[in-house]
């Protein structure tokens, strides 16, 4: 206690944290001393690794956000975020998003490449070449759609939720633009997600016929906890509510390229 009274600051907080005093007794001297470097730079332009506070390892803030978020905000003009960079408004690597393709023409125009990861913010501000783009809920679901020829096309590993990286890139609302993820009540909660963003989203290979074609295949899915997702058709909509009720799944690097291929084809 006689070590955070150095900082006046946080009197009231140590008197009202009885429990976290306590809980952190080892770490004090590195809790006080981020809290110090905040107060000397309130505003600095590092990444939170990169922040230069002897004593302190590049993993500490990361490993103790809650309690320094807690001791920050009292000295700090802060966000209402839970992640330390975020919530003070530090520096971010922008997250990287990997992109696929077999079109010798697109593998020209990107120095012979077919696989590249652009950072997010700049993928927002610069198109892709190509005119249609599939969206794919996993990774090795790219390799199964490369494995055909997909001609003027580029594959996006959408990670799930992750789809949420792309909502600013506009440039997609000029695009012929689908979404293939895993058959369950999740992955069509995805999809509906996905079309917040894009409305003019279509699905592929995300219906009945798909699923009924591979019973030997499905696994126990997972409830969905909400509501029924809202952009979803008619007939998307009674699959999901057959796959939520019955705890059905089918994961799409089940589905056999043959398929693949005539889907992208029609």
């Amino acid at each position: 206690c006689a070590m955070i009274a150095e900082t006046p600051e946080l009197s009231l907080w140590c008197a009202a944290h009885v429990r976290e005093v306590l809980l952190y007794a080892a770490v004090w001297p590195r809790l006080l001393a981020v809290v110090r470097f905040f107060q000397e730079n309130p505003a600095p332009v590092l990444p939170v690794r990169l922040l230069p506070i002897e004593g302190v390892d590049t993993k500490f803030i990361e490993q103790y956000n809650g309690v320094l978020c807690q001791l920050l905000d009292v000295i700090l003009p802060h966000g209402t975020h839970k992640i330390f960079s975020k919530r003070y408004g530090l520096p971010e690597q922008a997250p990287l998003i990997e992109c696929a393709w077999n079109d010798p023409a697109l593998a020209a125009q990107y120095g012979g490449f077919n696989r590249l990861a652009f950072p997010a913010d700049q993928l927002e501000q610069i198109p892709l070449a190509a005119s249609r783009i599939l969206v794919v809920e996993n990774r090795n679901s790219m390799l199964q759609v490369l494995h055909q020829p997909f001609t003027d096309g580029i594959v996006i590993f959408g990670g799930g939720f992750g789809i949420t990286l792309l909502k600013d890139c506009q440039w997609l609302h000029q695009k012929v633009l689908y979404y293939w993820g895993d058959l369950d009540a999740h992955g069509l909660a995805i999809l509906s997600r996905f079309r917040d963003f894009f409305p003019n989203t279509q699905a592929l290979m995300m219906d009945e016929t798909t699923f009924d074609a591979y019973p030997h295949a499905w696994v126990a899915g997972k409830p969905y906890p909400g509501d029924v997702p809202k952009n979803l058709s008619t007939e998307e909509r009674q699959l999901f509510e057959r796959l939520n009720s019955k705890l059905l799944r089918l994961e799409q690097e089940r589905v056999r390229y043959r398929m693949l291929l005539e889907n992208l084809e029609s």
